[in-house]
């Protein structure tokens, strides 16, 4: 029997009435004749499992693997590509809800011999290129980056690249994919006149914040690691880091104070210190940059952050110069306001709100230096830059 021209993998655990709304739309949406259908039960511990066995048996179409752990979408997703055998696979999310002529269209849209991947119009969690109603008619746009909510992939391609990166754990495996696809040539494009309903974060939002704020750090350090900036791929990746909130950060952060810290443990607690002590009512984060090899700075990094809401640690990152090292922790800041220190710094009261009120009475996106709201320590530092973050 030849193979369908589209296999679908399905990943779910749990939110059975979510799972269940997204495999009607597919069923009641699909030509039978273009599909199987793959759905991985990750350990299910509610109405999942005999939901999904209910459904099998009037659905043809229709495998269910069942996983005695919560395996990652990454590690699903390459289990499940080793195991079907369509011409296309597809990767669709179970909190997606589809309507007709979903997958005619992505196959059409996938169709010339040079593109790798075609996705969907939605109304939530993707690359900004994609948020957005469908147009009937308005055919495909070549798009650097596609969300994996809904993806549709040639095998084709799959065998040129590889699998995914399974050192991605819950997010940011789609991107990197996305990459590594145009870096061997591919291209990728957003089918206009499709639509798929995303309602996005069930996975991550389900996780204890501290392992929210954990996972997706890393998955942000490690696709700013595989793809650094200075190349047309890398600062794609900046810029999409800088358009994605970080699922696990508070709202309303003013500025996002880097620090480059490298003068040694005490130094660097003596600017933290001031930095927190003048500034007590102005919502602000602190990055600081690990750039000692003393082993003992990092190690009080670390325990000041589990102390403290509002300081993150980063690095160090190996033999990386400062200036990349401190463009990665502007990339993963969510403040407004971008300001750039030196672990020699010692702030006196006041000094952020009046920092901020200068760059705000700016007009223009220029560099503000404002070097006389600091008391300079004995180290020498100085403010280097404060910047607006501009946001599309």
């Amino acid at each position: 029997m030849s193979p369908k021209p589209v296999s679908v993998v399905l990943l779910c655990r749990d939110r059975w009435a979510d799972t269940l709304r997204c495999l009607r739309s597919l069923k009641r949406h699909t030509d039978p004749r273009l599909y199987d259908l793959l759905v991985y039960d990750n350990a299910s511990r509610d109405a999942t499992p005999a939901g999904l066995r209910l459904l099998a048996r009037g659905w043809p179409e229709l495998r269910v693997v069942t996983n005695r752990r919560n395996v990652p979408f990454a590690a699903a997703v390459n289990r499940g590509v080793r195991q079907t055998r369509g011409r296309h696979v597809l990767w669709l999310n179970n909190d997606t809800v589809v309507g007709p002529g979903w997958l005619e269209g992505l196959l059409k849209a996938v169709a010339p011999q040079d593109v790798a991947a075609a996705g969907p119009m939605t109304d939530h969690m993707a690359p900004p290129r994609q948020l957005g109603a469908a147009r009937p008619g308005a055919g495909t746009a070549s798009t650097p980056i596609l969300g994996g909510f809904c993806l549709l992939v040639k095998r084709a391609a799959v065998e040129d690249v590889g699998p995914l990166d399974e050192r991605f754990l819950w997010g940011w495996e789609d991107v990197d994919y996305c990459l590594r696809l145009r870096q061997a040539g591919w291209r990728l494009v957003l089918a206009r006149g499709v639509f798929v309903s995303h309602v996005g974060n069930r996975t991550i939002d389900a996780m204890p914040a501290a392992g929210r704020r954990r996972t997706d750090l890393a998955n942000r350090v490690l696709i700013q690691e595989k793809w650094p900036t200075g190349g047309a791929l890398g600062d794609d990746v900046r810029d999409l880091i800088r358009r994605s909130p970080a699922p696990w950060h508070p709202p309303g952060t003013a500025a996002s104070v880097i620090v480059a810290c490298r003068g040694g443990a005490a130094a660097v607690r003596a600017c933290l210190e001031s930095l927190r002590r003048g500034a007590p009512r102005t919502p602000f984060e602190v990055l600081a940059v690990d750039m000692a090899d003393d082993g003992r700075t990092g190690a009080l990094l670390h325990r000041l952050a589990a102390r403290r809401a509002g300081l993150r640690v980063l690095g160090p990152w190996g033999p990386v110069g400062a200036p990349e090292a401190l463009n990665r922790a502007a990339a993963l800041a969510r403040g407004e306001f971008l300001l750039f220190l030196d672990d020699g710094v010692r702030a006196e009261p006041g000094w952020l709100s009046a920092l901020l009120a200068a760059a705000a009475a700016r007009t223009e996106p220029a560099v503000v230096e404002e070097e006389e709201e600091l008391a300079a320590g004995q180290g020498g530092g100085s403010v280097e830059r404060l910047r607006r973050a501009h946001r599309a």
